[in-house]
């Protein structure tokens, strides 16, 4: 029965009284539920415990996942992979390799010798409770709003630097690249074919514009995501057009970010464009919104609306007090001199404290 399932919903518990609220939306999903083995167990998975050891390993290698469940008896991780011949591949965490330690329950994942390097990606965690009942945490939903999370936070990737000179030492992945000035084939917009074969996981270049190729085929698009590499971050707009050497407003996060000549977010860093100095955040974000630290937590700058920011000379802070703006867009601090006089800024937030010839 749904109603005697607790399971874990993007960080909350799903508890039987505020099943019972739900109304007839749940009687049809209770109904659905009963379809499907295995809902009805109790156990659940606090989603702020749920981690791993480290997120990069080389083939033959050992990580361990974990996550509290205090009232499971037991739990089974389960991970996808690409195998070495393209299929996809599951593995499922073993009994002799689990430990329950106060309700804290971890598991050693073998990764194969022979794995190709990839991304192991988390998609269930499997509890059984006190009766033998167990419930499920999907990575992708199967009923809308019960037993979801988003389990990235415990993805691996496979194949270091060891693995071989063309792997990155992140544990990314190599995927290739094609350009159809000089391989020739077939472009519909859709697809790039390619010798009679359907070119998958690979970048591909029309003459005009840079894809990604997914497993189907089609191009990823409206996409902020890691580069196969894993290391660096890159943008597929609307149309699956990867950004180059621009600003772009990425709605999944709600901010502008700025994408270099390789496609690479900038992360913590002054770019300019049409002589007016930008600076991206730690996050990636485009300062926006006037006065703000640099995530060096020693230097201030002043942002205008459209990103640009404040580098004419002499001007004020919050608080009305003097700064100079500097021509990189940060606030002078200590001594600076125009020639004639010497000017004491405030070495913390440079405001001017005083100046003297």
């Amino acid at each position: 029965m749904l109603m005697a399932m607790m399971v874990v919903s993007m960080g909350t518990t799903v508890s039987a009284a505020e099943t019972r609220d739900r109304g007839t939306e749940l009687i049809q999903m209770e109904e659905e539920a009963q379809e499907l083995d295995g809902f009805t167990g109790q156990a659940y998975v606090d989603l702020n415990t749920l981690g791993v050891n480290t997120q990069t390993v080389n083939p033959g290698g050992t990580f361990t996942v974990g996550c509290s469940a205090p009232n499971a008896v037991d739990v089974v991780f389960y991970y996808s992979y690409t195998g070495a011949d393209g299929s996809e591949e599951t593995y499922q965490s073993k009994s002799e390799d689990t430990v329950n330690n106060g309700g804290y329950w971890s598991a050693n994942i073998h990764v194969p010798a022979n794995a190709p390097a990839g991304v192991w990606r988390l998609e269930t965690v499997q509890m059984f409770d006190g009766y033998n009942d167990d419930s499920y945490l999907w990575n992708t939903a199967v009923i809308p709003e019960i037993g979801q999370a988003d389990l990235s936070c415990c993805n691996v990737s496979v194949g270091g630097a060891a693995v071989s000179p063309s792997t990155p030492a992140s544990g990314g992945r190599v995927v290739p690249h094609y350009n159809m000035l000089e391989k020739g084939g077939k472009w519909d917009g859709q697809h790039y074919v390619l010798n009679g074969k359907t070119i998958t996981d690979a970048f591909f270049f029309d003459g005009n514009y840079t894809y990604y190729l997914q497993a189907d085929g089609t191009p990823m698009a409206d996409r902020l995501t890691y580069h196969p590499d894993g290391v660096h971050i890159i943008y597929l707009d609307s149309n699956g057009h990867e950004v180059f050497t621009n600003f772009q407003y990425c709605t999944s996060v709600g901010y502008t970010c700025y994408f270099d000549s390789n496609g690479y977010l900038y992360k913590d860093q002054i770019t300019y464009m049409n002589n007016h100095a930008y600076y991206l955040n730690a996050n990636g974000a485009m300062e926006n919104s006037g006065w703000f630290q640099f995530a060096n937590g020693q230097d201030y700058g002043c942002a205008n609306w459209d990103g640009t920011l404040v580098n004419n000379g002499w001007g004020y802070d919050p608080y009305g007090r003097q700064v100079f703006y500097q021509a990189n867009g940060t606030v002078a601090r200590g001594t600076i001199t125009d020639g004639v006089y010497y000017y004491n800024m405030d070495s913390t937030d440079g405001h001017l404290l005083g100046y003297y010839q």
